[in-house]
Order: C-alpha cells, then structure tokens, then sequence
C-alpha cells in the first residue's frame, strides 16, 4: 500500500491523541494524493470500473469469494476439450458491502502478480484465542494504483492485518443487488455481547 497503509492505521488508532491527531491529518493529505492519481488513471480503466472505485466504500464489506485458477469460466461441456493450450490465469473477487445490500463481483485478466498474505507475519487483530478459527475480517482500507504505462496494481488491507495484492492489465465489475435486503438494523455497541471488533478502521474511499 502506498497511501493507506498499515504503519498509518496503526497510528490512527494509538491511544496517544498526539499520535492519533497527526495520523488523522496524514491520512486526509493521503487521501487528496490518493484521488489526484486515480483520476490520472481514469483513461486506464473502463468507466464503470473508474466510478466504482471513485464513489463506491467497501469499508466494513466482507471478501465472500476470492476466485483464483486457470479458465475459471469452464463448465465441462459433454464433449472432452482440449485445454492445455488455451488455459489463461484469472481472479474474481465477491464483495458483499456492509449494508449486506450489495455484491460486487471485481473480475482481474492478464494477471502479472498474484499476492494473498494471510494471516500475515504479525497478525494485526485476532478474533478469536485459536488463531485457526480467525476470519480474514472487515475489508478495511483498498488502492488502486500503476505499476508502470502497462500494468496496474489493486491492494486491499484487511483488519486481520491479511493482504491482497492484484497487477493486471484488465478489470472488469458486476453490481448485484442482494434481494430483499434494504440494509442492517441499527446495533447499540452498548447492547453487544461476546468479541468486538477490529480497530476502528479509516475509509480510503474518501
């Protein structure tokens, strides 16, 4: 990550308010930086893609699927096919916000990295006492940005402290509404019982 990144949310969220005072201010500058070369980016991605990750928050969303093979759109016809020749490296993401009102399919083509690092050497927050029951948790904070004129980089940071890392050539989007979900009620944290949450995240969709 290059503008939002873990050193920045870790200081957002220091228990010293000088710390945490400077890192509010670091991460409003990161974000101006942030929009000014994702919009130099613009021409680079289709429109629906650009607006999605111009306006749209995934903050809080959950990562449902993270589809990674060779002709993952293959559906075994009756007839055997030869596909040695013909398989070709893909990725889709599922991102269900945190509304729950709607699911955001990333499809990734061309792919030159493929980077998924969970639960990371240092696990930032863990759920639960067995690290082996731990979610991958909130998306937390996501970036967009190039690797040089050809290839562009997606990286998302969750509050597990996991990693995703995308370079590609290609991208694509579906927006689903999810069916009868008008969004989550409203929790009083006062009334919640058991594990609470990650940190208290900071949305790089701003």
């Amino acid at each position: 990550m290059r503008y939002f990144t873990r050193q920045q949310h870790e200081a957002y969220n220091s228990t010293d308010p000088g710390i945490a005072a400077a890192a509010i201010g670091e991460f409003n500058r990161s974000c101006d930086l942030y929009r000014r070369q994702l919009n130099v980016l613009r021409p680079r991605l289709p429109d629906d893609v650009w607006t999605f990750f111009d306006s749209v928050s995934l903050h809080d969303g959950t990562l449902l699927v993270l589809r990674v093979g060779d002709d993952i759109d293959k559906r075994f016809p009756t007839h055997r096919s030869i596909l040695v020749n013909k398989r070709r490296l893909s990725v889709e993401l599922e991102i269900l916000n945190h509304d729950e009102t709607r699911l955001f399919t990333l499809r990734y083509d061309r792919l030159h990295r493929v980077v998924f690092d969970f639960p990371t050497a240092v696990p930032w927050y863990s759920r639960f006492a067995d690290p082996a029951s731990d979610p991958i948790d909130d998306w937390m904070s996501d970036e967009v940005t190039a690797v040089d004129e050809k290839v562009l980089r997606h990286e998302v940071l969750f509050s597990s402290g996991a990693t995703l890392l995308l370079e590609f050539e290609t991208i694509s989007l579906r927006s689903t509404a999810v069916e009868g979900r008008t969004g989550l009620p409203h929790i009083d944290p006062d009334e919640e019982t058991g594990e609470g949450g990650g940190p208290n995240e900071i949305d790089s969709h701003t």
